[in-house]
């Protein structure tokens, strides 16, 4: 549940985050019946029971109506680590650590930055690590827009980069008033949209909110 980005992933994670569930979703026991929050939806022992939101690509989306991805992969090899099978359900990004404070999971994978407000709520373990970069074309001035008479180019952050968005307010301005943006990119395809301008696939001229 961390950066939106390339992931690294490494067995001491793996062991890490598995010993944090061991401890936190063992067997339940019968004879403790005071405090029931979160008991009642999740699944039995044997099973690991993990909310994730789709699509978000590389880390979760489907395939031929599987659910694949990096952040698949992690809790497969986490539910290997604790000897569980391991579920997901897929719900919205929004109400993911509800869904986990409820009970309606044992755990949670989507690509989650960590910010102070989410560990108010959930205890994260680190699992990929990422840098923010300005790329340009070599040969170009740095930081121009590949064509300077189109409509302001709108790129989706992280939702921790806090400082990012205020460095940039000022210069998104014109784009919110002109009401247009040329497209909104993942990250994924920012890099290929600036070495080729044409529309990326999905991408289109649209309001911005």
């Amino acid at each position: 549940m961390l950066h939106r980005t390339r992931p690294v992933v490494v067995p001491t994670i793996i062991a890490a985050a598995a010993a944090l569930l061991f401890a936190g979703c063992g067997t339940d026991s019968d004879d403790s019946p005071g405090d029931d929050k979160g008991s009642t939806s999740r699944t039995s022992p044997a099973t690991l029971s993990v909310c994730t939101s789709v699509p978000f690509e590389p880390a979760e989306y489907e395939e031929d109506g599987t659910l694949v991805g990096y952040d698949i992969d992690v809790m497969n090899a986490i539910g290997e680590q604790l000897k569980r099978d391991v579920t997901f359900q897929t719900v919205d990004f929004d109400t993911i650590l509800d869904a986990l404070d409820k009970g309606t999971c044992d755990a949670a994978i989507s690509s989650m930055a960590i910010t102070p407000e989410r560990e108010a709520k959930a205890t994260f373990v680190p699992y990929l690590s990422g840098t923010k970069e300005d790329p340009s074309k070599p040969e170009g001035p740095d930081r121009e827009v590949p064509d300077p008479d189109a409509p302001p180019l709108g790129i989706a952050v992280r939702s921790d980069d806090d400082a990012l968005r205020v460095d940039i307010e000022q210069a998104v301005a014109a784009m919110y008033e002109d009401g247009k943006m040329r497209a909104l990119l993942e990250q994924w395809d920012a890099t290929s949209f600036l070495l080729d301008p044409a529309p990326a696939a999905g991408a289109s001229e649209s309001e911005a909110a």
